[in-house]
């Protein structure tokens, strides 16, 4: 027996008077959209209990109530987030897993009529190296460049801040955001193997060994980059994984190197505003 969620009647008619008259994907998208737009606020307000009902009432509906001109592809990938609400640990995990879902399938029904999930500025806890784009935006694949850097790395994961940190400290360099993070591509999965602070410009220091960090010197890059807002999972770099592969195939483009992870946020930041960035360097299929 199915238990009723709170808020469906209200939020099913809003989505109605939403849609309006058009074609049945769109009124599914504007579903889609209108949960959204009711959950965001709810779960900044720190109610993701709430936020999490809504999203399930919006995409119950449209997985179980839209008829077979809904397409396949994005019913599965709604359908799929139901399916694993049972494996969240709480309830903000039950929202992002939803969340994520309802964003990947509105890009691919209405990518124009799709919710601005792009305009989430992050919180900047340092300045950026100079030179270096700007963070963004959520959920979308975008090509970006890098200039030349100067970074500081170390083997390992949690211990690596802290390594790198002293450094820093002993040498008079000021902290930036973000850090970077060497993966490692296992299968369709992403895991780190390293740790990187970037220096603000690469006349500060000298390239070289200091104990267990390696300061080096980095060449300009292209990228392409996607954005994570959120607490940072397995499943969501796995989807970026996913959306940077499909972009590189349909442009022609293959790695130029190791995948790599931009974080932005300190564990200071709240978990749901922090972000991150999961970025392949890129060159054309034909380039040696």
């Amino acid at each position: 027996m199915r238990i009723a969620l709170p808020l469906s009647s209200a939020l099913l008619l809003s989505a109605v008077a939403f849609a309006g008259d058009g074609p049945a994907v769109r009124k599914e998208a504007a579903l889609l959209a209108a949960a959204i737009e009711r959950g965001v606020p709810i779960f900044n307000r720190g109610d993701a209990d709430a936020c999490a009902a809504i999203y399930e009432v919006a995409v119950r509906a449209v997985v179980e109530l839209s008829d077979e001109s809904f397409p396949a592809a994005q019913r599965k990938i709604l359908k799929e987030a139901l399916d694993t609400l049972g494996e969240a640990k709480d309830a903000s995990d039950r929202a992002w897993r939803l969340r994520r879902a309802m964003d990947r399938a509105l890009r691919h029904l209405v990518p124009e009529e799709a919710p601005a999930v792009s305009e989430f500025k992050p919180i900047m806890e340092a300045p950026l190296p100079r030179g270096y784009p700007e963070p963004g935006p959520v959920g979308k694949v975008v090509p970006k460049e890098y200039p030349a850097y100067r970074a500081a790395r170390t083997k390992g994961g949690g211990m690596a801040f802290w390594t790198l940190f002293g450094h820093i400290k002993r040498n008079g360099i000021e902290m930036t955001a973000p850090v970077e993070m060497g993966m490692d591509d296992q299968g369709e999965g992403l895991s780190t193997v390293d740790m990187a602070f970037l220096y603000e410009s690469k006349d500060l220091g000298a390239a070289g060994r200091d104990g267990a960090v390696e300061v080096v010197d980095l060449e300009p890059m292209k990228v392409l980059s996607y954005g994570l807002r959120g607490p940072l999972t397995a499943d969501g770099m796995r989807e970026a994984k996913e959306a940077i592969e499909r972009r590189m195939a349909d442009e022609g483009l293959v790695r130029a190197g190791p995948y790599r992870l931009l974080g932005y946020n300190s564990p200071m930041i709240r978990a749901d505003q922090r972000f991150f960035e999961i970025q392949a360097p890129i060159r054309p299929a034909a380039a040696r």
